[in-house]
């Protein structure tokens, strides 16, 4: 097996990274959502995937939105779940739904 990321996609990976800090979050969402492919179940694009889908700067393409709900199920899969996802599940209606 050989990784699925490469040189390019890591420096997308930072780069979308930085453009969540820089709080430029549907330029972020969109490369977020390139990447996810390559870096599936990935904690770090998880989270912000989440993040950004629950406040809405995440499209509702039929794609993205398995997307998202495998980004879910990284940490609806853990035993004892992320405070931070637990507080945004009870914030955001669009977390509440079933992932199933």
């Amino acid at each position: 097996m050989q990784p699925t990321s490469n040189h390019q996609t890591d420096d997308q990976y930072r780069y979308a990274l930085r453009l969540v800090k820089q709080k430029y979050y549907i330029e972020a969402g969109q490369i977020i959502l390139q990447l996810w492919p390559h870096y599936r179940f990935d904690g770090v694009l998880a989270r912000c995937l989440v993040e950004l889908f629950s406040r809405g700067y995440v499209d509702n393409d039929p794609q993205h939105q398995l997307w998202i709900k495998e980004a879910r199920w990284t940490f609806e899969s853990q035993d004892f779940k992320p405070e931070w996802y637990l507080k945004l599940k009870t914030q955001y209606r669009s977390l509440q739904r079933p992932l199933y």
